[in-house]
């Protein structure tokens, strides 16, 4: 194992060793404070890196589509045939409620050049995450953190992992919040047993992924590993770390519900949430947590293992001006 560092030319600050460093509840919102501007740039940039997406939610939303007039059931053709035979009142209300005319669309050529723009995003997804996870992963070790260089510069260091990890990311995300919706309906029409079980099974694997994602994309920026060993080390530490991983779970969705919240409060701040803030804010949950973890049972076996000399290891821990792939 190798540890991957940055390299701007010139020499950082890096971090302090300190035996009393604290990653506790309150140092949190400290840390919060202190880097709230920090975080609303690289939220912002983490959105322009996915962009594609808003393609894809608009293409989704059928604004492009074109319309046309559908029968709302499949009785409207047989109760069609007997109106024109039988113009009674009992066909009429038969009429009402089985044959009415719905409007509905279908895909036009701007739905569909929507959709390939939107599917850009299995591109972004990656590298911003990784560029994300970078500048929040400093904010958590307390290390200075230059946001355009160390946000783009990540990406660019770490693509040939970041496209395929992102890729993946998606579609797990997708087969599992699939996986969800779909049990749960099913759960709630029919009410037998087996999709109710189906349905916990799911929303189980579902928080352990999130509490894996919390690992995967630091490590990649972090540690020189392959990603086989980068999704074995996530599952493992969302075991290891589950004290911490649940309650950024609850942060997590915390942030959420307060967005929601806004949003059908206050519209405009609640759309402005995710633009400016959430994203990061998850981001940093997620690194606050993580990151002891990872230097409990990652970093400082390592060191021990691998001790810098005397001067070098009071001076940083994680020194800026090494490169080492």
């Amino acid at each position: 194992m190798a540890f991957k560092f940055i390299d701007y030319n010139r020499p950082g600050k890096g971090v302090k060793k300190e035996s009393g460093e604290s990653y506790g509840f309150g140092k949190f919102f400290s840390l919060v404070k202190d880097n709230i501007w920090k975080l609303i740039s690289v939220n912002i940039f983490y959105v322009f890196c996915n962009l594609p997406i808003f393609f894809l939610l608009y293409g989704l939303s059928g604004n492009l589509n074109v319309p046309f007039q559908t029968p709302a059931t499949l009785a409207h053709q047989p109760i069609n045939g007997i109106l024109l035979n039988e113009a009674s009142p009992s066909v009429f209300s038969m009429w009402n409620f089985g044959a009415r005319l719905v409007s509905a669309g279908y895909a036009s050529t701007a739905t569909w050049i929507f959709f390939g723009i939107g599917a850009l995003v299995f591109l972004t997804f990656g590298l911003s995450n990784v560029g994300m996870a970078c500048i929040t992963r400093n904010f958590a070790r307390r290390s200075p953190a230059d946001l355009a260089d160390d946000f783009f510069g990540t990406m660019k260091r770490n693509w040939k992992q970041a496209l395929p990890l992102g890729f993946m990311d998606l579609l797990a995300g997708l087969a599992l919040s699939f996986d969800v919706v779909y049990f749960y309906y099913n759960s709630i029409l029919s009410g037998a047993f087996v999709p109710l079980l189906f349905l916990f099974i799911s929303l189980y694997i579902g928080v352990t992924y999130m509490m894996m994602r919390f690992y995967m994309y630091t490590m990649v920026v972090t540690f020189d590993l392959k990603l086989t060993k980068i999704m074995k080390n996530a599952f493992l530490f969302s075991m290891l770390g589950f004290k911490r991983n649940i309650m950024a779970v609850l942060g997590i969705i915390l942030v959420l519900v307060l967005n929601l919240v806004l949003f059908m409060v206050l519209t405009p701040i609640g759309a402005l949430m995710p633009l400016l803030i959430s994203f990061s804010l998850g981001a940093f949950i997620a690194n606050y947590a993580a990151y002891p973890n990872i230097k409990k049972f990652m970093i400082d076996p390592y060191y021990e293992q691998n001790p810098l000399p005397q001067e070098e290891h009071e001076e940083a821990l994680f020194s800026d001006d090494v490169s080492a792939e």
